[in-house]
């Protein structure tokens, strides 16, 4: 565990301390009086639904030291470091910690894939304590600081960091921060577009990740090929899946029995890999993970070792076996990327001659194009006259308008409501579900109508 003295935390965000420093150094950081621990510096973040800096008392009783606030309280007896603005202060602190490793610093962005390839990469580097990654998706300007103050420098040897935007601007501030000797960019495709416009923009901003001094490695998945000449001076590796393994880290997937092997170019010829996994974003993450970890000295026989026990994490592309029904669970977000990997995947899956169930939860933050981007959803979607599908969510209109413009069957597709309506079709159903939408619409939770129900006597599984 690091210790962070008063002297440093002053230099690095340019405060000064009201009323003196504290007494001891700092062990850990907090924006949240609900999970603040005896010892912490607690970050006085003022947002327009919430003011940091009325928790000092709470913070004081709890155990912090010390609070960075950019309002000092005279009525609080916690030592506060003073900066015009707490949330640039704690970037700050975490930037200047970030600048004495000695060890390489991975980070992580894309429109979707980011935290797989983030887990699976630190899988395929040795795991903890040596690597050491963010946790969950604390990506934005609040998590990635939080993510570079939790980690241990005296143990640890690689840190993958992942970083996520929401708007413009954001992405610079996060490079500043990270300072990544690697960057690796996974799928670019439509997200975030309330904020981010179109993936033109998404690719513009998203990098800027590589763009600090310290970057001496670029990856990029397929989907940045049109982008490929304008990130990190067109010096990047763009990996491609190709028959012709004809480039280094060019790949190609070959499907068997529910799992995809991986032939890959690497720096001494071929080499091939099995995921447990299928689908062509999964594909990619793999390649993506492989690659980086071979190029920081991982064997291909290690990787390959390492690579058999992973899993993906949950709702994340993961399938679960209940007594009636197969569950592919995806239902971490979506976007239209995220949402076609995912019904790839299924697809491949699949076992033939078994029912299938999509239950589809409409995609977030699309902005003005959202009905078009459900709309393109529906006219994609690979379905026959035998399949149910259930469509939930602001755009289940636009899906279903799709699917009609697009000719499709609509016997078995139904608009629902809510996640219960779905009861009384899961808690009979034998065959292979599909669930995946935003996280608003919790359709991880209509697991809950297999778990008691087995299939009767006669019924064909």
């Amino acid at each position: 565990m690091s210790l962070f003295d008063a002297k440093f935390l002053a230099r690095a965000c340019d405060g000064q301390w009201l009323s003196g420093p504290p007494a001891s150094p700092v062990s850990g950081f907090c924006f949240d009086t609900r999970e603040l621990k005896p010892g912490d510096l607690f970050i006085a973040i003022k947002t327009d639904s919430r003011d940091g800096h009325d928790f000092l008392e709470d913070a004081r009783e709890k155990g912090a030291l010390a609070a960075l606030v950019q309002e000092g309280r005279l009525s609080s007896s916690l030592p506060q470091l003073i900066v015009d603005d707490s949330l640039v202060g704690f970037r700050s602190i975490a930037a200047a910690y970030r600048q004495g490793w000695s060890f390489p610093v991975i980070a992580v962005t894309g429109s979707c894939g980011k935290t797989t390839v983030k887990d699976l990469l630190s899988l395929l580097l040795g795991g903890e304590p040596t690597v050491q990654a963010t946790l969950g998706n604390l990506n934005n300007l609040i998590g990635v600081p939080s993510t570079l103050l939790s980690i241990d420098e005296a143990s640890c040897c690689f840190a993958v960091v992942e970083a996520g935007i929401s708007e413009p601007g954001e992405m610079e501030k996060l490079a500043e921060t990270i300072q990544a000797d690697t960057v690796i960019f996974t799928a670019i495709g439509p997200a975030h577009l309330e904020g981010l416009i179109n993936v033109d923009t998404i690719a513009s901003e998203k990098s800027k990740l590589s763009e600090p001094s310290s970057t001496k490695r670029v990856y990029m998945g397929p989907t940045w090929a049109p982008y490929n000449a304008n990130v990190f001076g067109g010096k990047g590796v763009l990996l491609e899946e190709k028959d012709s393994l004809d480039s280094l880290w060019s790949y190609r997937r070959i499907l068997e029995d529910g799992i995809t092997r991986l032939v890959v170019q690497g720096p001494g010829g071929i080499e091939s890999y099995k995921i447990d996994s299928v689908g062509k974003g999964s594909a990619s993450n793999a390649a993506l993970a492989i690659s980086v970890a071979r190029d920081n000295g991982v064997s291909a026989e290690e990787v390959a070792r390492r690579l058999s026990s992973w899993k993906p994490s949950g709702m994340r592309g993961e399938w679960r076996s209940y007594r009636s029904a197969r569950v592919y669970i995806d239902c971490y977000n979506a976007n239209p990327l995220s949402m076609s990997d995912a019904l790839d995947a299924f697809k491949d899956a699949c076992e033939p001659g078994r029912a299938r169930l999509f239950v589809i939860g409409s995609m977030e933050e699309l902005g003005a194009h959202s009905a078009e981007w459900h709309e393109q959803l529906g006219r994609e979607i690979s379905i026959v006259e035998e399949d149910y599908v259930r469509l939930i969510g602001d755009g289940a209109e636009s899906v279903l308008k799709g699917m009609k413009l697009s000719g499709k069957s609509l016997v078995n597709t139904v608009i629902i409501q809510n996640v219960e309506a779905l009861q009384p079709l899961l808690s009979g159903f034998c065959g292979d579900v599909f669930l995946k939408g935003s996280r608003r619409y919790r359709l991880e939770t209509a697991i809950g109508f297999l778990e008691r129900e087995s299939c009767s006597e006669g019924v064909s599984c």
